[in-house]
This record gives structure tokens, sequence and C-alpha cells, in this order.
């Protein structure tokens, strides 16, 4: 009975593992504008009281490339992802950021990107994080 039990249970996701394989970033803007996009999964971080995340990238990947632009990066077993885009050059009225863990997006944010301020998104597995996040390289 107790075999037949577990073996009622191996169709159902309970055992499945949850945490995703790939993260990917797409961004889109005015075509040829050039961004920055700083990615790791090397990193730890945590929430102040203040409620800021705060992370430290131990290492990371920098690539420039012109907008529009689709990357993914393999991130199993690191159960962690940080990305960072930032515009190259003068403000621009109007970029949208989605990350995507696996197939489900999980960031979708778009808008002006001004003085240098990037969009910033972090995602670790169970672990809690917020949309202020402070990066320490």
């Amino acid at each position: 009975a107790v075999l037949a039990l577990a073996l009622s249970f191996t169709g159902c996701s309970w055992f499945e593992d949850p945490s995703p394989d790939n993260a990917r970033v797409v961004v889109q803007g005015r075509a040829g504008g050039m961004v920055r996009l700083t990615t790791s999964s090397k990193f730890v971080s945590d929430v102040n009281e203040l409620g800021v995340t705060r992370v430290v990238v131990f290492e990371s990947d920098s690539l420039v490339r012109a907008v529009p632009f689709d990357a993914e990066f393999r991130i199993r077993g690191d159960n962690r992802f940080f990305a960072e885009a930032r515009w190259i050059g003068q403000d621009v009225d109007s970029i949208r950021v989605r990350v995507y863990l696996d197939d489900r997006v999980v960031f979708d944010e778009s808008g002006p990107l001004i003085n240098g301020s990037p969009y910033r998104f972090v995602w670790t597995l169970n672990q809690a994080v917020t949309q202020l996040i402070e990066v320490i390289f």
C-alpha cells in the first residue's frame, strides 16, 4: 500500500525542482541605441531595515549591444540572477526591459532612462527582495 501511494505521487509536481534553468533578458527601445547589460548569478543579497535590497556582486559579465536585443543565461544550480540594463549615451525617452525565468515573465518595466539610471532586477530562490536595489561590485 505504501508503494502504491508513493507511485501515485510520481505524476504530481510535489517533487519537481522549482528552480529555473535559464534567465532571459529582452531589451527594446529606440533602434540602434546602445545598452550595457550587466548580469550575474554569483552574488549575495538581503533586505535591510529600510526595505532596500542590498546586492554584493562577486562575479559579473557585461555586454554592450544595440537595441533591440535578446540574451539568455544559464542559471541552473545558482538559484539567483541579477541584471542591470543601462543606456549608453544620451537619455532615452522609452525603453522596455523584460526578464524571463525559463518561460515565465518575472520583470516587465518600461519608461525613460535618464542620467544613466539603470533598470535593475534581482531574483533569488526562496528569498524576498524589494524593488529598491543597491548594488556593490
